[in-house]
């Protein structure tokens, strides 16, 4: 029996794949140059970073710099005194003659090879001087050519090579030729030499049998010494840069200066045995190239980088598009291996990010020891891509199982439950092993429920509950708190289990709930009577403190709930209401949480059934059911409870008196008027010695 495949790990291994051939063409035989321009980046970027490359000793640079054109900083004298430098003097370009008296002195002094990367392109003055010399030492002068080409009539390209070979010495081989150019990658960056062309290659023209090739500048310079041995005749190469300043520098002039000459250049033996290249550095020439080690590498330097990597045979060997393609699929591959068991999205990316790493210093380690360059971007964005892919299944999948999981779960537990057990399963798991908290408790009742029932139709009572309880439970929702369960018509809701605003906030969420369900109460009953059907009535206590919270039930079912003395005070509060005939009953607790207590009536001093202890008991004036009061009634009326509670009974009976005459809280200012009647008025209206002010209710 074949072992079955998870679909997981054919996802992954799919993307695996499928990103490794996507990026391995790009790496490979599809040519997209903002893709390929990054590669090249962080591969100059890597090759920047190593150490540069040795510079070959046999090298000299004879530099044209600013100071050949002013010659300002050496004495009169010194220039008169020197057919050269007087020339030189002289508006530019110079006679010839200056570069024959060079290029014999040079030759005089043991250099192997003079290399001019100069392009003497057109007869001019000093040229006799000049064949002579070159006449005088024959195939160890390497003159500069350009490869050009140019349309002609009817669009042919013509390409051509100048000067040739005899162009200044009418012998062929008495100097050697080679072409000076560079080509940049598409970027326009230079990072190859090519050692030879043909005029065809040189305007990416396919080459056919039987063209000529031509040597560039460089190979002509390692002819010339005899080393051309070390000249690679093949594809273009990848050049090792060493720094700007790693090769001797000379100034042209000083060659020509006696005391320069004599002491600086030891009387020319820095240019014994040694290959030296002439050409321009001022920055008039613009002669300068884009490299991976520099933005403005003169062109002087390019060729001496050229011949330095061949003489060292030191380049640097980029693989094949295979080897490329190969790579990329190998790193992806390996990514979604490593991602088939399904880790956490942490690990996911520092997984991810390890093989990237890993993979950066496999290419510099190959660089620095082997020479050999890797691609770096595609195998890279193959790996990057392989761990998106892999962690956007991952979450659809969680999305998914979430989506599924809450929509069986809200079938029983409220929406806030729900999304703290899948936001925060650890932390809401930890909490329902039991955990105390401060919380707000809200009990609400409709009343006369229980009679209704025996009167309604059961269909008819089952609709008009359910739109009850949808309102009142989003009612609970939106002002933060969790319904903890329905006991009939009766509900429990509670601030600061699953999610708390803080004391305040939460206290605030409940009262402001408790408003918010007369006010919809009030809306479904006009419906109602328009329908036909009868009023409901509701009645609400609130209470804050603290209470365990937990998972409570049996194994066969179990809910997270509060218990504790705060839910059993807030249900006692709710059945208050009937007593003292409002819609709503909160405690002390609650009223200390409050930001106003505008609007705020003082009910009573209450001892509940199985509570030793007394509460402060609240309503809100508009919720005063039968009793109606102004603002100026309420503090009359509070100040009344407080003479009551004082013992001045007979000041307090005249005060529910009088706003009772006044049109307000009819039902509480007799209610507690019945209060006076029956602990009566001693001396001066004051209660007997000892009478306790506290209601004890005997009953639930």
């Amino acid at each position: 029996m074949k072992p079955k495949i998870s679909p997981r790990v054919r996802w992954v291994l799919a993307a695996a794949l499928g990103s490794g051939f996507f990026w391995a063409l790009l790496a490979g035989p599809v040519f997209f140059l903002p893709f390929k321009r990054l590669d090249w980046a962080v591969q100059d970027a890597i090759c920047r970073g190593l150490p540069l490359a040795p510079a070959s000793p046999e090298l000299v640079f004879l530099s044209i710099d600013e100071g050949a054109f002013n010659l300002s900083h050496l004495l009169p004298e010194e220039v008169e005194s020197s057919p050269a430098l007087t020339l030189m003097a002289q508006d530019f370009p110079w006679s010839r003659a200056v570069y024959a008296e060079l290029f014999d002195k040079l030759m005089g002094a043991g250099a192997s090879a003079v290399v001019a990367d100069i392009h003497f392109a057109l007869p001019g003055k000093g040229d006799e001087a000049l064949a002579e010399v070159i006449g005088k030492y024959p195939g160890k002068i390497v003159l500069g050519s350009v490869m050009d080409y140019r349309k002609e009539a009817g669009g042919a390209l013509a390409v051509s090579e100048t000067p040739p070979a005899w162009t200044l010495t009418g012998e062929e081989g008495a100097a050697k030729v080679g072409f000076v150019n560079f080509w940049s990658d598409p970027d326009g960056v230079v990072r190859s030499a090519h050692y030879k062309m043909s005029l065809a290659g040189a305007v990416d023209v396919q080459e056919r049998e039987g063209d000529v090739f031509f040597p560039s500048l460089a190979a002509a310079a390692l002819g010339a010494t005899g080393e051309e041995r070390c000249i690679p005749w093949g594809e273009s190469r990848r050049l090792r840069f060493a720094g700007e300043r790693s090769f001797l520098r000379v100034p042209i002039w000083q060659v020509f200066v006696p005391d320069f000459w004599n002491s600086n250049l030891k009387k020319g033996e820095v240019f014994s045995g040694k290959i030296v290249v002439l050409g321009a550095e001022a920055a008039r020439f613009r002669d300068v190239f884009r490299t991976p080690i520099s933005d403005w590498l003169p062109g002087p330097l390019l060729h001496i980088n050229a011949i330095s990597c061949a003489l060292r045979g030191d380049f640097l060997w980029e693989v094949s598009p295979g080897w490329s393609m190969a790579v990329t699929v190998l790193l992806s591959f390996l990514t979604g291996v490593s991602f088939l068991k399904k880790v956490r999205p942490l690990f996911l990316l520092l997984g991810l990010a390890g093989w990237c790493v890993c993979f950066f210093f496999t290419a510099v380690a190959l660089v620095f020891f082997s020479g050999v360059l890797l691609p770096v971007v595609p195998p890279v964005a193959a790996a990057m891509t392989v761990g998106v892919l892999v962690f956007s299944g991952d979450f659809a999948e969680v999305r998914k199982e979430k989506a599924r999981v809450r929509r069986v779960l809200e079938r029983y537990v409220s929406k806030d439950i729900v999304g703290e057990v899948l936001d925060n399963p650890s932390s809401f798991l930890e909490q329902l092993g039991g955990v105390r908290k401060e919380v707000v408790v809200l009990f609400s009742d409709l009343r006369g429920f229980t009679a209704l029932t025996e009167v309604m139709e059961p269909g008819e009572l089952v609709v008009q509950l359910n739109q009850y309880l949808s309102r009142m439970v989003e009612i609970v929702f939106r002002n933060g708190g969790t319904v903890d369960k329905f006991v009939g018509d009766a509900v429990m809701a509670v601030w600061g289990t699953v999610k708390s605003f803080g004391a305040e906030g939460d206290a605030r969420g409940a009262v402001r709930a408790a408003e918010e369900m007369f006010d919809a109460l009030e809306e479904l009953n006009r419906g109602w009577e328009a329908e036909g059907k009868r009023r409901l009535s509701l009645g609400v206590g609130i209470h804050a403190g603290g209470a365990v919270f937990g998972n409570m039930g049996s194994e066969q079912k179990m809910e997270p709930t509060v218990i504790g003395d705060t839910v059993n005070l807030a249900s006692r509060a709710e059945g208050l209401c009937k007593h003292y005939g409002v819609s709503l009953v909160f405690t002390e607790a609650v009223w200390r949480l409050l930001p106003e207590t505008e609007g705020i009536l003082t009910l009573d001093r209450a001892r509940v059934f199985g509570r030793k202890e007394a509460v402060e008991i609240f309503t809100f004036s508009r919720l005063a059911g039968k009793s109606r009061f102004s603002l100026e009634e309420v503090e009359r009326f509070n100040g009344a409870v407080g003479a009551y509670r004082g013992g001045e009974i007979g000041r307090a009976a005249r005060e529910f008196r009088e706003i009772q005459a006044g049109g307000g809280g009819e039902f509480l200012c007799e209610f507690y008027l019945g209060r006076c009647r029956e602990v009566g008025e001693g001396e001066e209206g004051m209660a007997a010695e000892g009478w306790d002010p506290v209601f004890d209710f005997d009953k639930k």
